[in-house]
This record gives structure tokens, C-alpha cells and sequence, in this order.
């Protein structure tokens, strides 16, 4: 169990990547500090993006919010080889909402008709360019769509809703995107009081929730609470993410500078 923390003040650093208004985006390589173009495509609109350890993988559609299939855009940077593929399910001119899942992508259509034998979430395997169903259910409107994944399970917020965002969430939903079931997680109470939504911060074997400079990381099944971080605005919702063993956390509020946790 954590029993200490070491907190680190680090210097800000950033680097840029945003599409091009020709619709062409950049890479950027942390461990070279390089930059560099990726190839164009119009079918990456409203495109979410993620890695598959050898390939950026994107899903999107043509952008004229007509109906239409959503495509699947892999790109090998290291031999430039690109390739696509058709998503199952129903056309539509709104994005799907997408996850990691270790070594399949998951694909959640945003708009399945109710009823019927309509799959809303299906599973790619980049290494067979093969498709599946899944036990997944839709996100419902209280809960954030799909996830992010900890190396064995997505872990998401529950909530109730009334306008399409989670609000008084009091748990995470850990769901095993093989079989659909899911368990739930109670958040601390410090981090579910005062009206705002908690940040969930997902990373390889690491799960930590947030709200303005009070972080608390999941150890088992219970949580460790982090040092209050000094000058964040008990509001604001900060950048973390982790790296490694370390959740870095920094925001404007905080005079552009960053700080860096260690659970021992």
C-alpha cells in the first residue's frame, strides 16, 4: 500500500499538434523532439485518435453530417503505410466515441436506432484487421462514453444526468470490455462534493481521480489521498496524466508551472 508521496515541482513544457487548415495534421516524437507531417485524409473529421503500439488508429467520417459509414484510418508512421476499413454499424453523421482497449480498438456508434439487433459497441483488431461484436451496452447519458483503459479493465465515471453530462458522481464503473460486466467503485467523498465533476486519470496499472488541487490514488481497492497541491483553484480542472510511476499535474491557475507525484 502507498504509504508516502513525493511531490516534485516541474518546469512547464509543451509542444503544439493541431491540424493544418488544409486538414492535414502533425506528429510529434517525444523521444527525438521531432516533428513532422501526417499524411491527409478526409475522412478524419471529428476523428478521435489512438495508438496501437505500432499504428495511429482514427475513426471518423467526411464531415458533411449526412449520414454516412464510419471508417477506421490506420497509419503506420514508420513505413508511412496507411489502410481503412468500414465500421460496423449504422451510418451517421455524429463521431463514435473510441478506447483502447490493450490490443483491440473499441468503437461505440452514437447513434443506434433503440431496440432491434443493433450492436453499439463493436471491437478491432488491428493485427487481423478483423471486427466483433461486443457485450457492451451504449454509455448512457450518466456516464462517460466507453472509458479509458488500466491495462486489465475501462474505467469511466457513473453518475446521474439530466442534460448529458455525468454530474453527482459518487463512483467509477470498471467494466471487462470482453464479456460487458462491469463493477462499480466508490470515489472519495472529498472529490464528489461542491457541485463539480472529478477527472479520472488513467494510465498503465494507475488510476487516480481529481478535483481542482486534491487528487487521491487508487491502491487495490482503496484510495491514498495526494498533498493538496498549493495554488490550484479548488474549481479549475487541471491537465494530469501519468508518466510512468509519476502523476503530473499543471494549469494556468497554477502560474504555468507543474507538479509531479511519486507514490512510494
Amino acid at each position: 500500500m502507498a504509504q508516502a508521496h513525493r511531490g516534485q515541482r516541474v518546469p512547464p513544457r509543451a509542444r503544439l499538434d493541431r491540424s493544418a487548415p488544409d486538414g492535414r495534421g502533425t506528429w510529434f516524437d517525444p523521444a527525438t523532439d521531432q516533428t513532422g507531417r501526417a499524411p491527409e485524409s478526409g475522412l478524419l473529421v471529428y476523428a478521435p485518435a489512438s495508438w496501437s503500439g505500432t499504428e495511429v488508429l482514427s475513426v471518423g467520417t467526411d464531415g458533411s453530417g449526412q449520414p454516412v459509414p464510419h471508417t477506421l484510418w490506420a497509419w503506420d508512421p514508420s513505413t508511412g503505410a496507411t489502410r481503412t476499413s468500414r465500421v460496423p454499424g449504422p451510418d451517421s453523421g455524429e463521431t463514435c466515441y473510441v478506447a483502447w482497449a490493450g490490443d483491440e480498438l473499441l468503437v461505440e456508434s452514437t447513434q443506434v436506432p433503440p431496440g432491434g439487433d443493433v450492436t453499439p459497441v463493436h471491437a478491432y483488431d488491428p493485427h487481423a484487421n478483423r471486427w466483433r461484436s461486443t457485450a457492451l451496452a451504449a454509455s448512457s447519458p450518466g456516464s462517460a462514453p466507453l472509458g479509458s483503459w488500466d491495462g486489465s479493465r475501462l474505467v469511466r465515471l457513473r453518475g446521474s444526468s439530466q442534460d448529458g453530462f455525468p454530474d453527482d458522481v459518487r463512483q467509477l464503473d470498471l467494466v471487462d470490455p470482453q464479456d460487458g460486466s462491469s463493477s462499480a467503485l466508490e470515489v472519495p467523498t472529498a472529490l464528489t462534493t461542491g457541485g463539480w465533476t472529478p477527472q479520472v486519470v488513467v494510465g498503465p496499472g494507475r488510476v487516480a481521480v481529481g478535483l481542482g488541487g486534491r487528487f487521491a490514488v487508487l491502491d487495490g481497492d482503496a484510495w491514498t489521498a495526494l498533498p493538496e497541491l498549493p495554488g490550484a483553484e479548488a474549481t479549475t480542472t487541471p491537465t494530469a496524466a501519468w508518466a510512468g510511476e509519476r502523476l503530473v499535474v499543471w494549469d494556468d491557475s497554477m502560474h504555468r508551472t507543474g507538479w509531479s507525484f511519486e507514490p512510494a
